[in-house]
């Protein structure tokens, strides 16, 4: 769910309008329904909502049982601007880390943060050991960070870092691994590195039999917090490009590249081409799609059924 704050501001300034009171309202329609699966997308402007960081950290922990995860998102700046403005607005993901410690007083600290590439290493010890091949593909270490909190029964809010001494863990697990001692010996290593019992049931579950029942159980008892920048015309990286792990598929036509495109380069290179090849007019479109309902915002103001 697009999140861009607590109080209306944010919303008037990056959305046009005050969309706080609808977004309160999903949040008890969803809880009603019996949803407890949202993740708050806020888009970070510096001087629009870069001070309510730490707001939106609370304000998750606050909605815990309905909320699973928070993924700031730097602004992706597209189209003309003025480079003064541009710079102006510019916020980057360390410096979104330093906020989030500075507006948590040290909750959690931007050491508690790893790349989204740092599981590549554990995948390569579990892949022999649980019989599967491990995710050992994944994107450029500048594309995103994220960490976990577990909330105690006392509302005392810890990042995994207090429970687990990652570094340690993996480096043992690839040396045991290379020396052939590893195997029967995992629950014994995790429980040297880990602290709390509950998740190292947790963890020696997801490691041994890793499954979306276990991994969920897992996601439901935290809360992921993480940030994710997409690259604009004037940060644009080839080598995080090259790695990307989010794509367009579209259907192969004269002047389209494809069919996979990387995301960054799909909106920073080749969207205009893309939607001229594949486009279509909204009239035409609805003619081939009978009974499609179409939303007020986008046609004339009014909905319309055809």
């Amino acid at each position: 769910m697009q999140f861009d704050g607590v109080t209306p501001e944010p919303f008037i300034a990056a959305r046009g309008r005050n969309l706080l009171p609808l977004k309160m309202k999903t949040f008890e329609n969803c809880r009603k329904a019996g949803l407890h699966s949202i993740v708050l997308v806020p888009t970070v402007v510096r001087g629009v909502n870069d001070q309510q960081l730490g707001d939106i950290v609370r304000f998750a922990v606050k909605n815990k049982d309905i909320v699973r995860g928070i993924n700031f998102q730097p602004v992706s700046i597209t189209g003309r601007i003025d480079r003064k403005e541009r710079e102006a607005m510019r916020i980057t993901i360390p410096d979104v880390a330093n906020l989030i410690e500075e507006q948590t007083k040290g909750m959690i600290k931007a050491g508690d943060f790893y790349t989204c590439c740092s599981t590549v290493p554990l995948s390569r010890v579990l892949g022999p050991l649980t019989g599967k091949p491990g995710v050992e593909f994944s994107c450029h270490p500048a594309c995103g960070i994220a960490t976990y909190l577990f909330i105690e029964e006392d509302g005392t809010v810890n990042p995994i870092t207090h429970y687990v001494d990652y570094n340690g863990l993996v480096k043992e697990l690839n040396e045991r691994q290379k020396e052939g001692t590893l195997e029967g010996q995992l629950l014994e290593v995790v429980e040297k590195y880990v602290k709390d019992e509950t998740i190292t049931d947790m963890l020696q579950t997801l490691f041994t039999g890793p499954s979306y029942d276990a991994l969920g159980k897992y996601s439901r008892s935290s809360i992921l917090v993480g940030s994710m920048h997409f690259q604009d015309a004037f940060n644009f990286d080839l080598q995080r490009m090259e790695r990307c792990v989010i794509h367009y598929g579209v259907p192969a036509k004269a002047g389209v590249p494809g069919p996979i495109i990387p995301f960054c380069a799909m909106n920073s290179i080749h969207r205009a081409t893309v939607e001229k090849a594949l486009g279509k007019p909204i009239d035409s479109w609805l003619k081939g799609h009978r009974g499609v309902s179409i939303g007020p915002t986008e046609v004339g103001g009014i909905a319309e059924k055809v």
